[in-house]
C-alpha cells in the first residue's frame, strides 16, 4: 500500500521483476518498454503534461506517447549513452570505468 503520492492508501497490485544473475539487464529501456505496455494495454492510464515536462527528452516522450517505435527510442539512448561515457572518463576515480550495457 503506497504510503503518499495520488494512490496513497490503495492496494497495489505492482510487479516484482526478478533479473537472471549474470545476465545483463538495462534498466531504462526496459522501464520505458514497461510504460508503453502500461499505457497501451489500460485505456485509463495516461501521462501529466507535468510528466513530459520533468521527463525533458523528445525522443523518450515521443515514444511513451506511440509516435514512435522502440527501435528509434533504444538507438536515441544508445547514443546519448555513448556521449555522456566519453564525457565521464574524464572524472573516473576507479579502475571500473562507466561502460554501456548492450
Amino acid at each position: 500500500v503506497p504510503a503518499y503520492g495520488m494512490y496513497e492508501g490503495e492496494v497495489c497490485r505492482g510487479w516484482q521483476i526478478l533479473l537472471l544473475p549474470g545476465v545483463e539487464y538495462h534498466s531504462l529501456l526496459h522501464t520505458l518498454q514497461l510504460m508503453r505496455h502500461i499505457s497501451e494495454r489500460y485505456s485509463e492510464f495516461s501521462y501529466s503534461e507535468s510528466f513530459f515536462a520533468r521527463l525533458a527528452d523528445p525522443v523518450i516522450a515521443a515514444f511513451l506517447r506511440r509516435e514512435i517505435t522502440f527501435d528509434i527510442v533504444q538507438e536515441h539512448v544508445k547514443l546519448e549513452e555513448q556521449k555522456w561515457i566519453r564525457k565521464a572518463k574524464r572524472f573516473v576515480l576507479y579502475e571500473d570505468a562507466p561502460r554501456r550495457i548492450k
